[in-house]
């Protein structure tokens, strides 16, 4: 995942593949003071991988 537009201050999390962090972007195009991204931390994620983030995005999605 390309992250130039964010400087990481703080991973809350790392397992595996999976990957949460505090960011602050560095451009002005983005208002935001900080924000929690969530990233898979590989360039070729396995299919099982990519299914379980389907599955959890579109749970997320019904809240």
């Amino acid at each position: 995942m390309n992250l130039s537009q964010f400087e990481i201050k703080k991973i809350i999390y790392s397992y595996e593949d999976t990957v949460v962090a505090r960011v602050v972007p560095n451009s002005a195009e983005f208002d935001a003071a900080t924000v929690i991204i969530k990233y898979q931390n590989t360039d070729y994620p396995s299919a099982e991988l990519d299914s379980r983030w389907k599955n959890e995005f579109n749970i997320l999605r019904a809240i």
